[in-house]
Formats: C-alpha cells, structure tokens, sequence
C-alpha cells in the first residue's frame, strides 16, 4: 500500500511522509471511505501542499507551537498538544511550520464519500461542498470517531462493514454541518423511522444476520438518511445498528454453541466474524465469558438437568408402583 497522496502547488505528486522528518506507519485502505496513516515526526516544515482528500488529523502527543497558511492566508499560531485535532479540506493549498516533535494518525476521507454522504443528508444534488479549516481544537465526536476509525484501520482482524460505514458516516455528516461552508441545514429531511420499518428492519438483519450487512442496505430500507438512520434506530433500539448486530449474532451463537458438533471456529466463521480471536472479544463484551466458557457451563447445566429429571423420574416410578 502506497502512503498518503498528496500534489504540491507546482503541480507534482508526492508522499506525505516525504515532506516530514520523521516515520509513519504503511497506509491502512478503508474501502470506498479513504485512509488511515500513522506519522511521528520532528520538528519541521511543508512546502505549500493541496491535499487530495478530506485530512482529519488526531494529535496524540507533544506541546508545539504550530503556524498554519491556508490559500495564502496565515492562520496564526496555536498551541498544540495531544488531544488537539486539524480538519484541512481537500484541494486548498496549505503550508505548516512546527518547532516540536509529535505523532499523529491522519484519516482522509474521500472527498467521493463525503459528498454522498452530503447529498444523502439533504435529499438534493449538492455539486459542491467546501468546508473551512480547522486548527488546534478540541472536538471530542470528532476525536472518538476519528479514534474508531484508526482502530478499523489497525486492530486485529477485521470490523463488520456496518460499523466503519456507521462510524465514517456520521464523522463526515458532523464534519458537513459543523464545518462545512453554504451547507442548506433547514433542507435536512425530517422523515422518522417507524415501528413498521423497525420491524421490517429487525426481520431483514435476522434474515442476513450471517452476513456482513452495510449500512447503506439498512438506510436505504428505512427510507431515511444514513445520518438520520443511525440517531433515530439509536433513539428507538437503544442501541447502533452495528451494536444491534452484534448482539443478535452472539444471540445466534449462544445457540449454536448448545450443539458439541460446532466448533468455535465453525460457530465464529458462520457467523462472519473476521477471527475467532475477534469472535471471543465480542462475546466476553456481551456475555461476561468466552465462547469457550459459556459451553462448559452450558454443558455442565445439561448433565445436572439430566440427573435431576432422571432422579425425578425414578421417584414418580416408585411411587406409581406402590399404588393398588
């Protein structure tokens, strides 16, 4: 995998971490949504740069003073440090100097996804979304969704496809209605899910419940947004659509571990986890215990059920026998 992409203002391309001193980590692809990169570099600077995709920047360590230009115009200085984020929109020319090191993860959206994710949200053909940038703030949706989409990107194994597009999606929508430029906000689609829907819904995932459903599946059933999909079914269930999902596949796999002939492995493929290590975690999250746990006790429950209802029916023949 190539690193992140990104074209000076003479027109050449270059990787990011080229113009950083410093390290990062192999670009991590999030299929039809953008990248996830690591860097930790020292203190330093860029020529002028025009991104190609939406930048999220998730600070995670240092104390630096960071100076930023954006289309020619200096932003100022600001101190940075960790917990701190960056929101820099694709296409605008942008330089930085910083007088620290620091280490950072980049999440760049395809500005593809976002606008979907912007046409979806408005119900209209919005051929052009700008966003204005962002230094140096503290944004806590966008840094523990951000966080949820690095740990996509670098965990073990991999995520239900529902969870990163649930995660991406609403980053992108509270990145359009926070930060975006000429953005219609009173055109945003009212539309609620009803119980009708919930139960169509509830019945569609049981059906499928074996495969990786997405969440544009789910949206487009409901008839509402993917954005309005997720806070309503959220508002209604109690849970994500993706933690809904999950709890219904360990309440399968709770099912299937009551037969001695289904491995664990068996129980966790069928199931469509990405490994059974990720199986076990899920598991232990909704349960309390290992799969592997859950049947030993589930084994010794059926050998005591037996031997009670074996020494109750011994006791019922005795009693049958000393009738006249």
């Amino acid at each position: 995998m190539t690193n992140i992409q990104i074209r000076r203002t003479d027109g050449s391309i270059a990787a990011l971490n080229t113009l950083v001193n410093g390290s990062s980590s192999p670009t991590k692809l999030v299929e039809g949504i953008g990248f996830v990169q690591r860097f930790e570099v020292a203190a330093g600077e860029t020529s002028e740069i025009i991104r190609l995709e939406h930048h999220l920047t998730l600070n995670h360590k240092g104390n630096f003073k960071l100076t930023s230009t954006h289309e020619g115009r200096r932003q100022g200085d600001r101190q940075v440090g960790a917990g701190h984020i960056h929101f820099r929109p694709a296409l605008m020319p942008h330089s930085s100097t910083w007088d620290g090191e620091t280490a950072f993860t980049v999440i760049a959206l395809n500005p593809a996804f976002v606008q979907t994710c912007a046409t979806d949200l408005f119900k209209r053909d919005l051929s052009v979304v700008t966003f204005r940038p962002m230094i140096a703030e503290q944004d806590s949706l966008c840094w523990e969704l951000g966080s949820r989409l690095e740990l996509a990107a670098y965990g073990e194994g991999q995520l239900p496809r529902v969870f990163v597009e649930e995660v991406a999606t609403v980053l992108a929508m509270h990145l359009l209605l926070k930060y975006g430029n000429a953005v219609p906000k009173n055109a945003v689609s009212h539309a609620t899910l009803t119980e009708t829907k919930l139960k169509q819904l509830y019945n569609f995932i049981e059906d499928r419940i074996c495969e990786d459903i997405g969440l544009s599946e789910l949206a487009s059933l409901s008839g509402l947004s993917k954005y309005h999909f997720c806070r309503q079914f959220k508002q209604l269930v109690g849970l994500t659509p993706h933690q809904y999902i999950i709890h219904r596949r360990i309440e399968v796999a709770k099912r299937f571990l009551a037969k001695p002939e289904l491995t664990i492995g068996a129980v966790s493929e069928c199931l469509g986890f990405a490994s059974h290590s990720q199986f076990t975690a899920f598991f232990r999250k909704y349960t309390g215990v290992t799969p592997q746990v859950f049947r030993q006790r589930l084994e010794l429950y059926q050998k005591k059920d037996f031997s009670e209802r074996a020494q109750l029916s011994i006791g019922i023949s005795k009693i049958s026998s000393r009738q006249p």
